[in-house]
């Protein structure tokens, strides 16, 4: 709120009075008050008069997660995969990313935390 605050007053950005509204409705959450006040100088509306603004779920999705690489419990990697992907998918990208930790070693376990973490436990 307060990076487009400063960009409203430094009239670098235009708000349509629909955008204003939705804005002016998410603010009555932290400051209710002000959020009335706002809604009936500029659009002339009371805030129980208001809707929630929606959103789109499509949107709120990532398409790719950043997923942990460790030995023995120390970070080495980080690497971007699908969401859904599987323990061999993650386990194959994050051996090509940390082949210097591992060789010479033998890996006793793999600890695997979906969309989260591969930690391989080597002597």
């Amino acid at each position: 709120m307060m990076e487009w605050l400063n960009d409203v007053t430094a009239d670098t950005m235009l708000l349509s009075r629909s955008t204003v509204e939705k804005l002016a409705i998410a603010l009555s959450v932290l400051a209710p008050h002000m959020a009335n006040e706002l809604l009936q100088t500029i659009c002339g509306k009371k805030l129980e008069d208001c809707v929630w603004p929606t959103y789109d779920p499509a949107l709120a999705t990532h398409d790719l997660v950043t997923v942990v690489v460790q030995v023995n419990g120390k970070l080495r990697a980080n690497i971007f995969v699908k969401p859904e992907a599987s323990e061999q998918e993650v386990r194959a990208l994050a051996e090509k990313e940390i082949t210097s930790w591992l060789k010479d070693n033998k890996i006793h376990k793999v600890i695997f935390v979906k969309g989260r973490l591969i930690n391989f436990v080597v002597n």
